[in-house]
């Protein structure tokens, strides 16, 4: 991560996956298993639909970074000793 909008799927092989599925009466879809493996997708993720020059892509939707959350959880920490502190988080 280097300040730029993050972006996982930059290093993702570009190819062709044609698949067909019918959208019910409430405008719900399944999405094939094989899609659902290629873009690693769980039960809760969200996924997002994007529409370029009249075509629509979907993705896995990606709030943020996955350490994200980390950022800065050491700080008041600085100058500490690491092995001090590994043991103060493992609680001996």
């Amino acid at each position: 991560y280097n300040g730029k909008e993050y972006n996982p799927y930059s290093r993702v092989r570009k190819m062709t996956i044609r698949n067909n599925t019918k959208m019910t009466t409430k405008g719900q879809v399944t999405v094939p298993k094989g899609v659902r493996e290629r873009l690693g997708l769980r039960p809760g993720d969200e996924i997002e639909f994007i529409e370029e020059d009249g075509m629509f892509r979907v993705r896995k939707r990606l709030t943020e970074t996955p350490l994200k959350k980390y950022r800065g959880y050491l700080k008041g920490s600085a100058g500490s000793d690491p092995d001090k502190l590994v043991e103060e988080m493992r609680g001996r």
